[in-house]
């Protein structure tokens, strides 16, 4: 009979590595009538509740860092009290593999054992099995232990700095149902301790959010931007919403001539998606940077960030700088889903990829909720099935019940239609890798490509990424679909692409600078190659020089795709980068004329045109944007 202890249990090599391990257990003759149980069916870990022959989950599931079927695994189970504590290791490499953790409050001491499924004639062989009591001396154990968040009532403070290695929040009370804690941060052997002296332990939380592996933000979180000679200092630590939102209002003021602030729209759980443009006014070409389209991936706001502090900070010192800002006019959304930031930073790092849909009333800071937003576009929508995304709710890359079902999807869509930009780029981290459209396998890019020969351009001797590899241009990672920049290059032509700038973000901020100055490049060659061409670029008009929105097309190029790029609503302006300098026929298709044909040479830089529709024209005929549907 066991009641508290240290229980250790190795699980051999495996055709199929499923395992229900028994601890506290009650059995008759016939049956266990009740038990907690450490499941684990794959890579899935969960720990449940056995009560009157039916099995209760108390835990969340967690999905294991990857293991070989021929790896054993070890699993350390700490049994004091209320509290379970589950934590896995690959036995011969000593990995951490992921901690799970429950509380209850009925079984006091039972029995342990394993209990095979009925569905499978073998389950994982258990080689080795130990148990010792607990708050009994022993020698330290020689893997590296995970680290915990302890939540521990404010009157047991001093016990927690005993044990701990480290004072992650003070918090205060904010109501009458929340009592003031302090959050410390401890591995298994000092939490057994605390567990030992009896103190009022609130929480364990296995699954630490990233605000506690980047301790600056702790600090710098309510304060106000550190404010420099032209800009404000980005690299004391990664930024919340509130703060991403203070640079921008921040750089707006100090800048008011050549910013202009504005709310592109509301995530669901309500927060504004600030944007924010620099450049020239009126009618120019349009160029987008965007970051965290998944808010896991926090280091893509930082390379947004950044380029708005290189163009103003070296506006008046800067000769491309210049011309960028007389020719062009940049438009940065530094953080498309705040939600799923906040969920990742605040929460849990095993949320924040999707928007947190559905969360409302629950816990944030699990993916089993929410849209993955590059997933959401009404671009091949679903065309894949399950292979390019997922009709799952808990998926990762659920696509969402119908095409630009979410508010960030619809807000960066209204963008794109008031602005058809020329280029863009959507930062995201999970590798290193620039990747043109189409990535969507079965769409078929125009021919000649320029978005291949200007990724080409933008990679070309790089060095070295300091994250290991060079920049490699590809096609595609993995099958997907209903991606922003897919969306982006069918419905206006814009040379839009993904950038992977960095396999992980860094904690440290040395480690960081040095990804974001490996990114710099990419953005800055991206606007040089608009600025010194070749470009064409143009308005259509009416006989009174009011802009019509027309179709506009490359004879020289082909379309594969049935696609149909017209000029914008606003001031009738399109822009096309071109593969390279040379002779090209410009034909305009407006309603009612037959088709207009103009010959133009483009060479280094913008050229520029005017287009008129000959007779009597009544506006632009604007389309607005209409979204798909929820079928009933």
């Amino acid at each position: 009979m066991t009641a508290d202890a240290l229980i250790n249990v190795r699980l051999g090599p495996t055709k199929r590595r499923e395992a229900r391990l028994l601890l506290r257990a009650i059995s008759s003759k016939r049956r266990v009538e009740s038990a907690l149980v450490v499941e684990m069916v794959g890579r899935w870990v969960w720990i449940s509740q056995l009560r009157k022959g039916r099995l209760r989950r108390i835990s969340r599931k967690r999905k294991l860092r990857r293991v070989g079927l021929e790896d054993p695994i070890e699993v350390d189970i700490l049994l004091m009290g209320p509290h379970v504590l589950a934590s896995f290791f690959n036995y011969a490499m000593k990995d951490h593999l992921g901690t799970i953790s429950a509380r209850h409050s009925v079984l006091d001491s039972g029995t342990i054992g394993l209990m095979r499924p009925r569905r499978i004639k073998r389950a994982a062989p258990v080689s080795h099995l130990s148990i010792r009591p607990t708050c009994a001396p022993v020698p330290e154990p020689t893997q590296t232990l995970p680290l915990f968040a302890v939540h521990l009532a404010q009157e047991d403070a001093s016990q927690g700095k005993e044990y701990a290695t480290t004072l992650l929040e003070d918090l205060p009370s904010s109501s009458t149902k929340t009592p003031s804690k302090t959050v410390w941060q401890m591995h298994r052997r000092g939490l057994e301790k605390l567990l030992c002296s009896k103190a009022n332990i609130l929480r364990v939380q296995t699954d630490l959010p990233f605000k506690y592996r980047d301790l600056a933000y702790l600090k710098y979180r309510n304060a106000a931007p550190t404010e420099t000679a032209k800009g404000y200092r980005l690299d004391l630590s990664y930024k919340d919403p509130q703060m991403v939102e203070a640079l921008l209002k921040g750089w707006h003021r100090r800048f008011p001539k050549l910013t202009r602030l504005f709310r592109a729209g509301r995530s669901h759980q309500g927060r504004p998606i600030w944007g924010l443009s620099i450049g020239r006014k009126g009618s120019a070409p349009t160029v987008l940077l965007n970051g965290a389209h998944h808010g896991e991936e926090i280091l893509t706001v930082e390379f947004v960030l950044d380029a708005i502090q290189s163009i103003l900070n070296t506006a008046d010192t800067s000769e491309d700088t210049k011309a960028w800002l007389k020719k062009l006019r940049i438009v940065f959304v530094p953080l498309v889903n705040p939600d799923g930031l906040a969920s990742f930073l605040l929460y849990s790092r095993e949320g924040g990829r999707k928007n947190g849909l559905g969360l409302k009333g629950r816990r944030p800071g699990r993916d089993e909720f929410g849209v993955d937003l590059n997933r959401n576009y009404p671009i091949r929508w679903g065309a894949s099935g399950e292979r390019g995304s997922r009709s799952n709710r808990k998926s990762r890359f659920y696509r969402g019940p119908y095409a630009a079902s979410a508010n960030e999807t619809r807000a960066m869509m209204r963008l794109a239609h008031r602005e058809h930009f020329a280029a863009s780029i959507s930062f995201h981290t999970g590798t290193v890798a620039l990747l043109p459209p189409y990535t969507i396998p079965g769409m078929k890019n125009p021919k000649p490509n320029e978005t291949e020969i200007i990724a080409e351009e933008l990679t070309k001797d790089l060095p070295e990424h300091p994250q290991g590899g060079p920049f490699e241009i590809k096609r595609m990672l993995y099958p997907v679909e209903g991606t922003d920049q897919d969306w982006l290059r069918f419905t206006y032509g814009t040379v839009a692409l993904l950038v992977e700038g960095a396999r992980w973000s860094p904690v440290d901020g040395e480690n960081r600078r040095k990804v974001i100055e490996a990114v710099r490049p990419l953005w800055k060659r991206l606007l040089n190659r608009i600025v010194n061409g070749p470009t064409l670029t143009g308005t259509v008009v009416d006989q009174r020089g009011r802009p019509l929105r027309a179709e506009v097309r490359l004879v020289q190029q082909r379309l594969r795709e049935n696609e149909r790029w017209f000029s914008r609503c606003r001031d009738g302006r399109f822009t096309r980068l071109l593969p390279r300098a040379g002779s090209y026929t410009v034909e305009i298709r407006y309603p009612g004329i037959s088709p207009i044909r103009k010959k133009v040479r483009v060479g280094k830089g913008i050229r520029r045109m005017r287009i008129r529709i000959p007779g009597d024209r009544t506006g632009p005929q604007c389309r607005k944007l209409t979204f798909p549907q929820k079928q009933p």
